[in-house]
């Protein structure tokens, strides 16, 4: 077992583990979110050979069940989708991907896993910074899950999209890993399959660990704070504006063509042959357009920039810089070292 940082653990016995510190608010917000989904509770097992899933223990989800799955009496996973294809949580949970998770050794399934949380960190702040706020959960096993909590259900079709808009701004996920989006359609599917997930705060019963809360530092949460993370919730409308945000520059995301400038020998441009590129591309226009108006650019986005003007020679670095210093987090060395890392 593993903790937040990816650094190997003791197990703590299952059963004994500190319950979560509840209050009776905290009881019903969990039941609002997790007892909205249509379909039965179920219940994880680990079976004599080590095999492991879920089988049938409820219909409904009500604070007892909640308690004891909280104290580690069991772990219960529950339905995403509720009536009318609405839901009142929305996830995205981080793996490490089957074709290669017994390919690794356990330092590198350790240092994975911390690749896998600085991923849920992007996520989280890029969120964050669009006006919706998430929560990182450390799934017990492999990686990590990142869930958004709703004031009120919205259209699983709302939330998938803001899912999906989420990760194409945050950038690929780390190599070897995955992430999987719940809801991950705009229905519940026929046959029930990615439509339940793990409740938080459980116990893995395949690893025994405790499926804590992470703050954004990336530290574990403490009992108390961990009462106070959930209260962070969103709505459609939060949802609605970040996928405004996000989309309205979605032109500019795309992988652009290369300019093909008329550039002096050797490659390097003057100003007059930037100009041209500046004039001739309308990625590069829109990119300089929304560091200057939202001073802020993904990480993609910069990778973009640094395709069309790296190759550039000096005067294409110093567009570059000039363009990124519209950014809040300009920094002159992490810009010349992303330079100097486009040959």
């Amino acid at each position: 077992c593993w903790d937040a940082a990816g650094v190997k653990r003791k197990a703590e016995p299952v059963g004994t583990v500190q319950g979560v510190v509840s209050t009776a608010r905290m009881v019903g917000n969990w039941v609002q979110w997790f007892a909205y989904g249509h379909g039965s509770v179920t219940r994880q097992y680990v079976d004599s050979m080590g095999r492991h899933g879920y089988r049938p223990a409820s219909k409904t989800l009500n604070a007892r069940y909640l308690r004891d799955h909280w104290e580690g009496r069991h772990t219960l996973a529950v339905p995403v989708f509720g009536k009318g294809d609405h839901v009142a949580f929305a996830v995205i949970d981080l793996d490490v991907s089957r074709r290669v998770l017994d390919t690794l050794t356990q330092a590198e399934l350790q240092a994975k896993r911390v690749e896998l949380l600085d991923d849920a960190l992007g996520l989280v702040d890029v969120a964050h910074r669009a006006g919706v706020d998430g929560v990182i959960e450390d799934s017990g096993c492999k990686g990590y899950h990142v869930w958004f909590f709703l004031r009120n259900p919205v259209s699983a079709k709302l939330a998938r999209h803001f899912l999906a808009e989420l990760c194409r701004v945050a950038g690929d996920s780390p190599g070897g890993t995955h992430r999987e989006l719940l809801p991950g359609s705009d229905t519940c599917p026929p046959d029930g399959n990615g439509a339940r997930i793990k409740l938080p705060l459980g116990i893995h019963r395949l690893t025994g660990t405790r499926c804590g809360f992470i703050n954004p530092d990336g530290s574990s949460c403490t009992p108390v704070e961990e009462q106070q993370v959930v209260r962070g919730r969103t709505d459609a409308g939060r949802m609605r504006n970040a996928i405004e945000k996000w989309t309205r520059w979605q032109s500019a995301d795309q992988p652009p063509r290369t300019p093909q400038p008329h550039a002096p020998l050797g490659g390097a441009l003057n100003a007059t042959g930037l100009k041209e590129v500046r004039a001739g591309c309308a990625v590069l226009r829109a990119l300089q357009r929304k560091a200057s108006e939202t001073h802020d650019l993904s990480h993609h986005e910069r990778t973009v920039l640094r395709g069309i003007l790296a190759p550039l020679g000096p005067a294409g670095h110093g567009e570059l810089h000039r363009i990124v210093r519209h950014c809040r987090n300009y920094d002159r060395r992490l810009t010349d070292r992303m330079i100097g890392s486009a040959g």
